[in-house]
């Protein structure tokens, strides 16, 4: 998850800091949070596989970040609500993470589709 202050982050290619969480059985076996790498466009999907992610929760994403990482078959939950990262795993396990598609597009606008 991108975060900030722990919290969901806005937008995913903003991400200064990824929160990753390790599940086992539907509980948290480990979690650590890491520092990206300066952002360069189409650099976090690549970088995450090297950290072992096979799922992504995310507030807003472009559509090519959302193509890359299907491309390496991870799955991404988009359009999540803005909350405190463990709470939305917990919601993740359970299997009441809502979503609802926030893509930007090219110019940086929200859109809904």
């Amino acid at each position: 998850m991108p975060v900030e202050n722990d919290i969901l982050c806005n937008v995913f290619e903003h991400a200064t800091q990824f929160k990753i969480f390790t599940t086992e059985d539907q509980n948290i076996k480990d979690e650590k949070l890491i520092t990206a790498p300066h952002h360069q466009f189409g650099l976090f999907p690549f970088w995450l596989q090297m950290h072992g992610i096979t799922d992504v929760i995310t507030h807003n994403i472009k559509h090519e970040t959302i193509n890359k990482f299907n491309c390496m078959k991870t799955n991404v939950f988009v359009g999540v609500e803005i909350k405190e990262a463990t709470t939305l795993l917990h919601e993740f396990i359970q299997g009441n993470l809502e979503t609802n598609a926030g893509i930007c597009d090219h110019e940086n606008q929200y859109s809904q589709k």
